[in-house]
């Protein structure tokens, strides 16, 4: 009796790292993503840009809103570093002015 092994089946060490890699980055990119959306929704960001669109907002609420876009290129910023590195991430604080802008939007 022989028994024919297919080896174009086998699963290797590096198959095994390439997928464990794929869903580490990936469960970074979901974190990064789910801590944007707990305070900046898409309903919220749309309302905050309509509202800079049409000049309703406050000088200061503009320097929020800007904060505001800043703290989601570092949120990416870091969200990326991690992915290269391989470490946890590093999240950047959620400005408490951001925070209390989202609140009001």
């Amino acid at each position: 009796m022989t028994i024919a092994i297919d080896m174009s089946q086998l699963v290797t060490a590096e198959d095994k790292a390439a997928s464990a890699k794929q869903a580490r980055d990936t469960a970074i990119k979901n974190e990064c993503s789910a801590m944007i959306a707990a305070t900046l929704d898409p309903f919220t960001l749309t309302n905050l840009q309509s509202a800079a669109i049409v000049g309703d907002l406050t000088t200061e609420q503009t320097a929020t809103f800007s904060a505001a876009v800043n703290w989601i290129t570092q949120m990416r910023e870091a969200c990326r570093a991690s992915i290269e590195a391989g470490t946890d991430p590093a999240w950047p604080d959620l400005p408490e002015a951001v925070a209390a802008l989202a609140k009001e939007f």
